[in-house]
């Protein structure tokens, strides 16, 4: 892609899902070693998927209000300040640990629930018309789901060549 703008999102947007699957991977570990619960570990992807489908209900509201750009620089604002409290927070580990990771995975789930839409709704008025499947072409490429099926792939790889 030659647009600048959209590159620039292309690659803030990949280097955030990415950091989000670091997240997410250490909060897991953290969680179950402290507390060995799976109830815990359940409650994880509960929360994301609740809070994410409850923002993108109100996401069109937001919308509404403010421009795009506004909204995508706000939520990844308020998303980095909450994962470096959470980060803070992690150094007190103890068992009330894990019902404070869920309330910051809830409110960080809800950024993210507004941001993705937003993300995607930039995207045509980045990209001319003629490249447009091109463009969603790389953002699906960007999808966290892929992401993490990379990031398994390498680390079963790195684990094979380590035997």
């Amino acid at each position: 892609m030659k647009n600048k703008s959209f590159r620039q999102l292309w690659i803030g947007q990949a280097f955030a899902n990415l950091g989000d699957i670091f997240y997410v991977v250490g909060l897991i570990s953290l969680i179950y070693a402290l507390t060995g619960s799976a109830l815990y570990l359940s409650l994880l992807p509960f929360t994301t998927t609740i809070f994410r489908f409850i923002s993108s209900l109100l996401a069109p509201l937001i919308i509404d209000r403010f421009t795009l750009k506004r909204i995508l620089v706000l939520s990844q604002l308020w998303k980095t300040n909450l994962l470096i409290i959470l980060g803070i927070y992690i150094t007190n580990f103890n068992q009330a640990f894990a019902v404070v990771a869920l309330i910051f995975i809830a409110m960080i789930s809800l950024l993210d629930g507004v941001a993705a839409p937003v993300s995607a709704a930039l995207t045509p008025q980045l990209v001319p018309k003629e490249e447009l499947i091109r463009a969603n072409g790389f953002f699906e490429c960007n999808h966290p789901d892929n992401l993490c099926l990379r990031v398994a792939t390498w680390f079963c790889f790195i684990n094979i060549h380590q035997q």
